[in-house]
């Protein structure tokens, strides 16, 4: 039996691809569509850039710390997904928690305004953005395990699921030269 490794550390992330998620697992009130451009082991240190939009013009109000989201980290292992790898759930203060664990996600995505703004809301119209370099940065999370993930994303109000997306991505040792993230 192989085992699955456990190196750990600080690390560099980085992504693959965005997708929606299937359809029964969400209302289909906002839509994703993000492509990031490719990762250059090479050059570690090369941010990525993100391009796309996230359209959430079907909400009847901005997402606030009202809403609730819930992050499964599944791990790939033996060319199979092995899901609940990690669990965050935030039954209320999703926008907050957003702007909290993946601040420069926030800032691509949702604008400077976002970052700035209190309390915390992202408003319900299309968010459009290219070619915006993004770190990566987790800062709740300074050390994790080296690995293969799907970063599966749902938030919603009540017993209501608006959003729903999963980001194929990895994460690497961080080279020595790197800063946080």
């Amino acid at each position: 039996m192989k085992l699955m490794s456990l190196s750990q550390g600080p690390f560099i992330a980085y992504t693959d691809a965005f997708t929606q998620c299937n359809d029964g697992e969400w209302n289909h009130r906002t839509q994703v569509f993000i492509q990031s451009t490719r990762f250059s082991p090479q050059r570690p240190l090369v941010l990525q850039k993100l391009s796309g939009n996230m359209t959430m013009t079907g909400l009847s109000k901005p997402v606030d710390d009202s809403h609730w989201a819930y992050v499964r980290l599944d791990s790939r292992f033996n060319s199979e997904w092995k899901q609940n790898a990690f669990i965050f759930n935030f039954p209320s203060g999703a926008c907050s928690a957003l702007r909290d664990h993946i601040p420069d996600f926030g800032r691509v995505v949702f604008g400077q305004e976002f970052m700035d703004h209190q309390p915390c809301k992202i408003p319900a119209k299309v968010h459009m953005f290219e070619s915006e370099p993004i770190n990566w940065t987790f800062p709740k999370f300074p050390i994790m395990p080296y690995g293969h993930w799907r970063f599966h994303f749902t938030l919603g109000q009540a017993a209501d699921t608006h959003m729903c997306f999963n980001v194929e991505c990895h994460t690497i040792p961080r080279p020595k030269a790197a800063a946080q993230g």
